[in-house]
């Protein structure tokens, strides 16, 4: 069988990294996969590609960006993908993220391949035109398959008239976590990973942090990522006066190591699918804090036995959470104990596995 998967790009984010572990899974099962992207021929993927994983890069970004909204654009884009799979022949296609979703169901619809495209965040939270999304629940029902992360995502899907939707979780690679310091009170390291965007909320993590800091001089805080907000987040870290403890550390191709630094991890957005980073910090039997909001992360959490969930857009109670975590070591043990156990139901081959039987079935009914 012959598996096509397409995504825009291969740059660091959450659903690049799943596109990644499900291909060369499936790969190792014996699959003829393919990845297709959107970027130029010389473009670098953030994450390890399978050898036995073709990728296919069709150049339509330079001139249009990643989101290509315009009506040329996804004309264009729409040929372009069709060119590509007519040539590919391929059993099944599977594709990421909703505007490259539309593209995917219009060019599978034109060769009449059977198609499964996955939502990867919350859509009743992500800001989309009212045309925009109106496209999406038009063009989702044509799909053979919508995945998606949650019951509550599934059900606002099947309530906009998508027939066949599936909750499929996101897979983990279950490596041995590296090993970390003993927890301790006096000095530590605050933790979060994510893009530099208003939905990851990271300045409302550095809001936090400045109201604990002078009591706890001893501990810092790295936040990894990037993007547009940087500028404004730099500016917010120096009008607070926490310059000296908050670090933002750019991008990093290492995140067990960047976890194995963690005495605490925090995922503080205003609104998710299910996030990939902190499914590898319990991975990594970190200390996890997490907003409470749409998506996944109560579910990841257990609603609060592997973790500490509090309000999203909340200083004062991320900062009343951090702080009785800070002064009790012995709970962040407990805490970490647990998490790494937590998730063993997303090991990567196991999840990968269900994945692909959603797959098959929807290239059987073909």
């Amino acid at each position: 069988m012959r598996i096509v998967f397409v995504i825009a790009t291969l740059d660091a984010g959450g659903a690049e990294r799943v596109a990644t572990t499900l291909t060369r899974h499936w790969s190792a099962a014996g699959r003829d996969v393919h990845l297709v992207t959107f970027e130029s021929p010389d473009a670098v993927s953030h994450y390890r590609v399978d050898p036995g994983v073709e990728v296919h890069r069709l150049d339509l970004l330079r001139a249009q960006g990643a989101g290509g909204g315009s009506l040329g654009a996804i004309i264009g884009r729409t040929v372009a993908l069709t060119r590509c799979l007519r040539r590919l022949t391929p059993d099944v296609v599977v594709s990421f993220i909703a505007e490259t979703n539309v593209l995917a169901v219009l060019a599978c619809r034109w060769l009449r391949v059977p198609v499964v495209v996955s939502e990867r965040i919350h859509p009743a939270h992500y800001p989309a035109s009212r045309l925009r999304a109106r496209i999406r629940d038009l063009v989702y029902r044509l799909a053979d398959r919508v995945v998606v992360q949650t019951d509550d995502i599934a059900a606002w899907f099947a309530a906009r008239g998508s027939r066949r939707v599936t909750v499929l979780p996101n897979p983990v690679e279950l490596a041995e976590p590296r090993p970390r310091p003993p927890p301790r009170a006096e000095r530590g390291r605050i933790v979060a990973i994510g893009r530099l965007a208003p939905q990851k909320a990271h300045d409302v993590l550095v809001e936090a942090f400045a109201r604990i800091a002078p009591e706890h001089p001893g501990w810092s805080l790295a936040i990894y990522g990037e993007g547009p907000l940087r500028t404004a987040l730099s500016a917010r870290i120096a009008a607070l006066g926490v310059g000296d403890s908050v670090t933002l550390a750019g991008l990093t191709d290492d995140v067990p190591g960047v976890l194995a630094t963690a005495d605490l991890f925090v995922h503080c957005s205003r609104f998710e699918g299910a996030p990939n980073v902190l499914i590898e910090a319990l991975a990594a039997g970190c200390c996890c804090v997490a907003t409470d909001a749409p998506g996944a992360s109560g579910d990841l959490l257990d609603g609060g036995r592997l973790g500490v969930l509090v309000p999203p857009d909340d200083p004062p109670a991320l900062a009343t959470a951090l702080s009785a975590l800070i002064d009790d070591p012995a709970r962040r043990a407990r805490c970490a104990a647990g998490a790494r156990e937590g998730v063993a139901h997303l090991e990567a081959g196991t999840v990968s596995g269900r994945w692909l039987a959603v797959v098959e079935a929807a290239a059987g009914r073909s």
